[in-house]
């Protein structure tokens, strides 16, 4: 499963899925989610530290294949 998709089914906004990863020391949490979802203009695969966090708050429902899929087919 894609993390957007997962994103989307949970119901959780960017600025939500940016608190539960942590990510508190910037203005706006919800911007480095939108890259990892890949729906900003701005793409970014996740570093390591962040793919722990991405399986571990999704339970392993988005899993490294699929991030690395995800990334491999959006245009960057």
């Amino acid at each position: 499963m894609k993390f957007e998709e997962w994103r989307k089914k949970e119901g959780i906004s960017y600025w939500k899925l940016g608190k539960k990863m942590g990510i508190n020391n910037v203005q706006n949490p919800s911007t480095n989610p939108q890259r990892w979802c890949l729906t900003s203009k701005v793409k970014r695969f996740p570093n390591p530290s962040i793919v722990k966090k991405i399986l571990k708050i999704t339970n392993n429902k988005v899993s490294i294949k699929d991030l690395y899929e995800a990334w491999y087919e959006t245009e960057v």
